[in-house]
């Protein structure tokens, strides 16, 4: 069974499994849990716009979102790491309005990676 954008969001990106528990995916692993080959799984990142051809060119912070719902997972309840998924989610689908090409996390500024070092 193909998942839908927003499973593939949260296996790929937020490294959550079904259960919502925290669990690692890589482009193979993400292939195992559905039972397909790599480039199966590689064309639905793609056909979803969740490709890193894409999400290095697009302004969203996905692991400041990966690295807060990994925390969630472990201290809230259930409920409120699923919404906070979603939040993500739509988030990142807004922040695709952003796309740009000749952006491809250059300029990142690495002593600032989440954007609130005092001036």
């Amino acid at each position: 069974m193909r998942p839908d954008a927003f499973e593939l969001f949260l296996r790929y990106h937020l490294g959550l499994d079904a259960e919502l528990r925290p669990r690692f995916y890589n482009l193979a692993g993400l292939a195992r849990e559905y039972g397909v080959d790599r480039p199966v799984a590689e064309g639905w990142l793609r056909d979803a716009r969740l490709s890193a051809d894409v999400t290095g060119h697009v302004d969203f912070r996905l692991a400041e979102a990966h690295g807060e719902i990994q925390l969630l997972a472990l201290t809230a309840p259930r409920q409120e790491v699923l919404a906070f998924a979603r939040r993500c989610f739509q988030g990142y689908q807004a922040a695709l309005g952003t796309y740009d090409p000749a952006r491809f996390r250059h300029g990142t500024d690495w002593d600032d990676l989440w954007g609130d070092k005092a001036e």
